[in-house]
């Protein structure tokens, strides 16, 4: 019995053993899994990190760099959408991975980015390309009553427009009516017509172009400078209309640029009148068609928007189409279309009281400069048709512009069958929005090498010839005119 239950017990006291061995080598086993799993998503949240660090650099060089992207393993990738204060952008970084036994996991990271540099009157149009692009949607509407305008108002040809938190702003030339538009945009649809002004009661006088920035719309002014006069809502370049309240806009500084007291920048025959704007940190940049006497390049002090001042100027010899400011520098479009000239013009505006010129670029062939953005190190032109092989569409490297603005890359948009001249544009991540006279065409340049159409061209209203192009968060607007008639188009993804 004694030797029985001493056996009995090894067999047991086996069986413990091997169990317990078993049950160690489980765990270890698990151990190393979850050791394993656990490396595998430490890997892919350093992933995720280094993407919303690559975003906050992109954000430190340009807003508008800050895009979708994904790393070159396709794991990992960051989306990005513009967020309703039209300043702040949501990038979320998601990076994917596999457990041991073949599972799917995915480790995402968010962060808020803001433009704190261009806080008010930035540009609200999102960088990151939303929905499907490839055939967007258009949809047209005139500047008429029974249309855009209430019966009681009058229609007329459009001369500029702005799109600024949620109002879209519309100018007209010259008219029996009102000259400045406000439209309500916060939903799809067509524009809700908030309320109109004259910029100058009693005369046919109009405005080239309108700017928003904050609570105030600033007007170049079309008023030619044929005689002398005295500063008014008839005698001006810029002015600026108080839209705190946008169903009351209210016209509260009318300003001439003086050059030496008491004369002014003068000119004859549609000369020296407001043409271009551009805005940052309270300081207003007012291009004007050229002058026969005094700057067509200028700089305004408008920190207390009533009462503009003027700080310094330069002479360009030429007309400004066009505008960007960009640390510290002024980049000009010019209708200079010599070999040699200055289509494009760069100015240091460090001081604003003496601004310079740093360097210029004069385009192959002819035709003016016309639209022009910058973004990061690249400037991109649209210019009028060229005939030949020209290129209508240039973008320029001006990563040091004081050396220079070389070609990095174009597109011949303009053909014997089309004339096609580029005379506005907007940049969006891959793609360049072209507003041509008679359509809206979509290039895709996100291969330098490779630019071409990235969808049909989208005939403007009408047979309408494009005067304007300006973008709000994924939608763009552009303006154009069939004789009298103005038109506001709308493009929007699928």
């Amino acid at each position: 019995m004694q030797r029985g239950f001493s056996t009995l017990e090894a067999v047991l006291a086996m069986a413990i053993f091997v169990s317990a061995i078993a049950a160690v080598m489980l765990t270890e086993s698990g151990n190393q899994s979850l050791l394993a799993d656990g490396a595998l998503a430490g890997s892919a949240r350093e992933d995720a990190r280094a993407l919303l660090a690559e975003e906050a650099a992109r954000a430190l060089k340009d807003f508008n760099l800050v895009n979708p992207i994904r790393n070159a393993s396709a794991s990992a990738s960051a989306r990005v959408s513009l967020l309703p204060d039209y300043l702040t952008k949501l990038v979320t970084a998601a990076a994917t991975w596999k457990d041991e036994l073949g599972r799917t996991h995915t480790t995402e990271l968010s962060t808020l980015l803001t433009n704190f540099e261009h806080a008010t009157g930035g540009d609200t149009c999102s960088s990151a390309l939303e929905g499907d692009w490839s055939s967007p949607t258009a949809k047209s509407y005139a500047l008429s009553p029974g249309d855009l305008l209430p019966g009681n108002e009058i229609g007329a040809a459009v001369s500029g427009l702005d799109a600024y938190h949620d109002t879209l702003y519309v100018t007209a030339d010259e008219g029996s009516g009102a000259t400045l538009f406000l439209f309500d945009t916060s939903s799809e649809g067509k524009p809700r017509f908030i309320a109109s002004v004259d910029n100058a009661r009693g005369t046919d006088g109009g405005l080239a172009g309108v700017l928003a920035a904050g609570d105030y719309a600033y007007l170049a002014d079309s008023h030619s400078r044929d005689a002398d006069c005295m500063p008014g809502t008839d005698c001006a370049q810029l002015q600026v209309a108080d839209v705190k309240d946008p169903k009351r806009p209210e016209i509260v500084a009318s300003y001439l640029i003086p050059t030496t007291t008491p004369s002014f920048v003068k000119g004859s025959g549609g000369q020296a009148a407001g043409k271009a704007l551009a805005y940052q940190d309270g300081f207003l940049y007012l291009g004007l068609s050229k002058t026969a006497n005094g700057p067509e390049f200028n700089v305004i002090d408008v920190r207390d928007p009533g009462s503009p001042k003027w700080l310094g100027g330069y002479g360009i010899g030429r007309s400004i189409n066009a505008i960007v400011i960009d640390r510290g520098h002024a980049y000009l479009s010019t209708d200079d279309n010599k070999s040699g000239g200055r289509a494009v013009a760069v100015l240091d505006i460090s001081d604003p009281k003496h601004p310079y010129q740093i360097a210029s670029w004069s385009a192959p062939g002819a035709g003016f400069a016309n639209g022009i953005r910058k973004i990061g190190d690249t400037l991109y032109l649209g210019r009028s048709y060229a005939s030949g092989a020209q290129e209508e569409f240039h973008e320029l490297d001006a990563s040091r512009p004081e050396e220079g603005l070389p070609i990095l890359a174009g597109a011949d948009i303009g053909t014997a069958a089309h004339h096609a001249s580029v005379r506005s544009l907007i940049i969006r991540d891959t793609l360049a929005f072209l507003l041509t006279n008679d359509d809206i065409e979509l290039w895709d340049i996100g291969d330098a090498e490779h630019i071409g159409p990235a969808a049909a061209p989208i005939p403007l209203p009408e047979g309408s010839q494009g005067i304007a192009l300006d973008c709000e968060g994924n939608r763009l607007y552009a303006a154009s005119n069939a004789g009298d008639t103005g038109y506001v188009t709308i493009l929007s993804a699928r």
